[in-house]
């Protein structure tokens, strides 16, 4: 059983790799708490440390926040969305002087699927192919196709656990040589905190590569937040 758990949680996710170190990425999967049903619809949102890229040592990651929705319009298809933006933090530029940076600075947002596989009680997997962007100021600087593959486990206790690994690709498409790729562990779970309102908490492991500047970076984080299952479009 192991075995195949193990065998069957791969992400083939596609990572946004730009060369400045503003960009900001969400890679969590943030799944629900079991396979949706036909009518279905969560909304999400939650806090997570989202990796910067080709960022210095100490400040790999910002604090950033994210809303999403989940909709299923069928049994095993739900289709999903998610924005974030960054919160407002302290930075030095190339001559080591301070710049503010407010919200909205640095966004982005994904579409997505879930394409159910298999359902069970001890296991469920499906796969989740998805487009992303990010943005500086507005202003789009990168873009990415993903293709998820991604598992449940059984619950355990009051926790509903998934866990993934992942590898991907993302390029700027406003810029010459902006390519890189990355892998990634992922280990989350939902708990329902009330009827309909579950805390989602989720764990990554990242390492990714940036191809024009020639850097790697091994970056860890989580994302904390809350979903409401709700029959709003019902």
């Amino acid at each position: 059983m192991v075995k195949s758990i193990l065998s069957l949680n791969i992400i083939i996710c596609v990572i946004l790799l730009n060369s400045c170190a503003g960009y900001i990425y969400s890679p969590t999967i943030n799944l629900p708490p079991e396979p949706m049903k036909k009518g279905e619809t969560h909304i999400s949102a939650a806090f997570e440390t989202m990796p910067k890229v080709n960022a210095d040592w100490y400040h790999r990651t910002t604090n950033a926040v994210w809303v999403g929705a989940k909709y299923a319009i069928d049994n095993n298809v739900t289709l999903q969305g998610r924005f974030w933006t960054n919160l407002p933090f302290t930075s030095d530029d190339l001559n080591g002087l301070p710049i503010k940076y407010h919200i909205f600075n640095y966004t982005g947002f994904s579409l997505s699927s879930i394409i159910m596989l298999k359902k069970s009680e001890t296991l469920s997997y499906a796969i989740i192919p998805a487009y992303s962007q990010v943005f500086d100021m507005g202003v789009s600087k990168g873009q990415a196709f993903a293709l998820y593959f991604a598992a449940w486990l059984p619950q355990f206790y009051i926790l509903k656990p998934y866990t993934s690994f992942g590898t991907g690709y993302g390029s700027g498409h406003f810029l010459k040589n902006q390519d890189g790729f990355g892998l990634s562990y992922h280990l989350g779970f939902n708990s329902e905190i009330i009827k309909n309102l579950n805390l989602v908490f989720e764990s990554y492991l990242l390492w990714q590569r940036n191809m024009n500047a020639n850097v790697n970076e091994l970056i860890p984080g989580i994302s904390t937040g809350l979903s409401f299952n709700t029959d709003i479009f019902n």
